[in-house]
């Protein structure tokens, strides 16, 4: 089997099985800046940067089926006129697809309940930030 791919692409694979039945699946990476203009940066960049900005137990991707395509941002999330904000929304959009994300200043737990949220002009985004901890098995990274 000959595999051709542009360089700027990263390119994973997976066997499964799944009732019987086997699959392969391929994983297309690309590595785009932020902005309004359009690009791809190259493959080795992508493999560099990556360790940089996610989590040693934080996998890339799992090269497994899914029924859409996903993307993955890393960033931080700034307050408007960099006046301090107890939370807000931020916003990514690739094509026609938006996420959003709620993003709520450091707070804690105190008699069951969460205090009021620390005002911040900047937040990283990230699972390790994010609603969870070790008795949390949907983000076991998280807080």
């Amino acid at each position: 089997m000959r595999v051709e791919k542009p360089l700027a692409l990263g390119l994973m694979t997976r066997p499964s099985e799944f009732r019987r039945r086997h699959s392969l699946g391929v994983a297309a990476l690309s590595f785009c800046p932020m902005g309004e203009e359009a690009g791809l940066l190259g493959e080795v960049a992508m493999w560099k940067f990556l360790p940089e900005v996610l989590p040693p137990a934080q996998p890339i991707d799992m090269a497994l089926p899914k029924p859409a395509a996903e993307f993955l941002v890393t960033g931080s999330a700034f307050a408007p006129q960099g006046r301090p904000v107890r939370a807000l929304t931020v916003s990514v959009r690739l094509g026609a697809v938006t996420k959003r994300v709620g993003v709520v200043g450091d707070h804690h737990i105190e008699d069951g309940l969460p205090t009021e949220p620390a005002p911040f002009t900047e937040m990283p985004l990230g699972w390790e930030r994010a609603y969870g901890g070790p008795s949390c098995p949907e983000n076991p990274l998280g807080r």
